[in-house]
């Protein structure tokens, strides 16, 4: 059973394939293949990217299908962003198989026994922090939860290989992978060979070696040794992540591309008011610790000019550091009556809380230096100071040097007071500075155009 979605609609059942403007018949031509779980109308930030290459990527003759998650694993779909989707895009979800039987009756019979744990998939999600690998499970619940999880993605992987290579346009030119999650190239890989068409491997992080991400160590270590020796192109997102790939794979140098993430919109006005507004969009994962950024904002505000309040908006989903809620360290120090917490949103709603703010922040662990925070680049449409808590050696750094951003460590709590008394003086002044997007080497227009050239490459050889 199959169903249509339009902005707005009701999601069809969980175990229901989902379809939007999946027509049978395409026009003749070439297309582009993505599988991914993160794409429109999915909110996560990583959907971001290859929504805004697909808009591009359309006009210059290469629409794309894309096969994503099921929008039914997300309570609210962010409809709307359908609707800029080009009307050549065909989008089909697949939904997650429900938990294996020996995991159903385990959790079954531990809830007879205990009461309602602590969810063992719940478990993993906080001890790998969103599949970037920030801890190691530690105990049985965990790695049965693991387990479970790894068994589901392996049928998610196999459902999205049947449904793409029987309904793959005949003119697909590529098939593309863009991860995290990394097993979605796995399946990418399996498409490929089975359509006979170059896999394009798109890492929007690094995938580690050792790494066992959120969904259990689906593919091995020679599985994506493999893999990635098989792509026919390798994207990476900033230059530093392509040397780490380079390194381990230095064969595949002819292979290898950086393709940046981007801003997708035009340069934004500012809805300039008597607060001072400062910004955080997106998710606190575990490596990133808001506390010497929440005593910075303090000390402003203790400073503060009754003119000239100040507010910190908080725009993502619930965050804990190191047990404690956020809005519990937010009240020890004070900062309750300055704050809202928004809860994640949809993306206009992102612009709109940008366009009021005089700073928005991003928060960065050392431990990530080659990867940058996709709301870097939303911020640099708007007329604001990005304050990139991000330390010196990282990509971010590398990113804005020369511009208008602010860069310190993520623990330099001294610098960020300063930083942020800096912008507040310049608020209270009434200046704001030029957005950052005005560089047309930012535009995700730009790196589109690029990737058009490589893959039309790929398709004449």
């Amino acid at each position: 059973m199959t169903h249509a979605a339009t902005a707005g609609a009701p999601i069809a059942a969980r175990d229901d394939l989902w379809l939007d403007r999946w027509a049978p018949e395409v026009a003749a031509g070439p297309r582009l293949l993505v599988v991914t779980h993160y794409f429109p109308p999915i909110p996560e930030a990583g959907s971001a990217r290859w929504e805004g290459l697909v808009r591009w990527l359309a006009p210059l003759g290469l629409p794309a299908d894309v096969v994503l998650l099921h929008p039914s694993t997300y309570d609210a779909p962010d409809w709307g962003r359908l609707d800029t989707l080009p009307a050549t895009t065909r989008l089909a979800g697949i939904p997650i198989p429900p938990p294996p039987a020996w995991f159903r009756l385990l959790s079954g019979a531990k809830r007879r026994l205990k009461g309602p744990p602590k969810g063992a998939e719940q478990l993993a999600t906080k001890v790998t922090s969103g599949g970037n690998g920030d801890a190691r499970p530690v105990d049985l619940t965990t790695r049965l939860g693991l387990a479970a999880r790894a068994d589901r993605m392996r049928r998610w992987s196999a459902a999205a290989v049947e449904f793409a290579v029987a309904h793959a346009a005949p003119g697909t030119l590529a098939v593309v992978s863009s991860s995290p999650p990394h097993f979605i190239h796995r399946a990418a890989h399996r498409i490929s060979h089975r359509l006979g068409c170059p896999h394009v491997m798109d890492l929007r992080d690094p995938w580690p070696a050792d790494e066992l991400d959120v969904n259990g160590r689906v593919v091995d270590a020679a599985e994506r040794r493999r893999i990635i020796s098989g792509a026919s192109l390798i994207l990476a997102n900033t230059e530093s992540a392509t040397a780490r790939v380079r390194e381990e794979f230095p064969a595949l140098t002819n292979r290898l591309m950086t393709l940046m993430n981007a801003v997708d919109l035009p340069p934004q006005p500012r809805e300039a008011g008597a607060a001072f507004t400062i910004a955080h969009c997106g998710t606190l994962y575990l490596d990133r610790d808001p506390r010497p950024l929440l005593r910075a904002v303090r000390r402003v505000v203790d400073a503060a000019q009754p003119a000239h309040p100040i507010r910190l908006e908080l725009m993502g989903p619930p965050a804990m550091v190191e047990g404690a809620p956020l809005e519990a360290l937010i009240a020890d120090l004070g900062l309750a009556p300055h704050t809202v917490h928004h809860g994640q949103r949809p993306r206009d709603a992102v612009f709109g809380l940008l366009r009021r703010s005089a700073v928005a922040v991003a928060l960065q662990g050392k431990g990530h230096p080659t990867q940058i925070p996709a709301k870097v680049f939303d911020y640099m449409a708007f007329p604001l100071r990005i304050l990139a808590l991000v330390g010196e050696a990282s990509a971010t750094a590398d990113l804005l040097r020369g511009t208008s951003a602010l860069v310190h460590d993520l623990d330099d709590e001294d610098a960020i007071a300063a930083a942020l008394t800096r912008a507040y003086a310049e608020h209270v002044r009434g200046e704001a500075p030029d957005p950052i997007a005005v560089d047309p080497r930012f535009s995700r227009r730009a790196q589109a155009e690029r990737l058009h050239r490589h893959l039309l490459a790929l398709g004449s050889r």
